[in-house]
């Protein structure tokens, strides 16, 4: 039996071809999608300040065109400064974790060691002060060497972040697609078999197998697609592996 209302299957629809397009198409959307979020933030920002700015000012300005001028000043402005944050978050994001993750690899145990001398951290702020000094003057936080191995680590992190910063994007968003359908498709399966109305369900838990399945395929349909694209010749194209063509 077949539950549901018209427009809970127009909805289940819709996230349906979304989830699909950005699962499947991420490389293709990633570029659009960081505009239009430039767009849209930018605008609605410029928006507001334009507003307020009329409301704020002296006399009687024009306060729609006011507020029309800041969207569309603001929508350039985030055109062009949302996706340079986004590939500045990539990029901090790299060097932090490679960073961090070599810092405490060298310095695992004595920061281990410095922590479980103390039984419980202060709940006063004097207390956490002096928790943190004496943290601080645990003797790997005065090693050069390794602050300087943690810096060369970030570096590289962020270098390497950086020149794989599409990939990063597409796998984001073909994340969220595929996030996107393997919770909607048990709401389709629900709603088909069960006559269970979606529209007075709650969306189920996500299913880690069909998040997997679908970000696995998707990332291998978009490997073949865009290959040359990305830089993988071995996806899609012919590779001769002693050449490396």
């Amino acid at each position: 039996m077949i539950g549901g209302s018209v427009q809970s299957y127009v909805v289940l629809g819709l996230a349906t071809g979304i989830g699909v397009a950005f699962a499947y198409d991420g490389y293709g959307l990633s570029d659009r999608l960081l505009a239009w979020v430039g767009y849209l933030a930018g605008g609605s920002a410029g928006g507001v300040a334009g507003w307020m700015a009329a409301t704020n000012a002296a006399g009687s300005p024009d306060r729609l065109a006011l507020t029309a001028g800041g969207v569309v000043v603001g929508a350039v402005l985030g055109r062009v400064v949302v996706p340079l944050v986004s590939w500045l978050a990539v990029v901090l994001l790299g060097f932090l974790s490679t960073g961090l993750a070599v810092f405490f690899v060298l310095a695992g145990r004595e920061l281990t060691n410095a922590v479980t001398r103390f039984e419980t951290v202060p709940r006063s702020p004097g207390g956490i002060e002096r928790f943190l000094e004496q943290l601080s003057a645990v003797p790997v936080f005065q090693n050069q060497e390794v602050l300087l191995l943690t810096l060369v680590a970030g570096l590289v992190g962020a270098a390497l972040a950086s020149r794989l910063y599409t990939l990063l994007v597409t796998a984001t968003v073909s994340s969220v697609g595929a996030g996107l359908l393997s919770v909607v498709v048990p709401l389709w399966q629900r709603a088909l078999t069960g006559g269970v109305d979606v529209t007075e369900t709650t969306p189920s838990e996500v299913s880690w197998g069909l998040l997997a399945l679908f970000l696995a395929s998707g990332l291998l349909v978009q490997g073949y697609r865009y290959g040359e694209e990305l830089d993988l010749p071995v996806v899609g194209s012919e590779y001769d592996p002693l050449e490396g063509q």
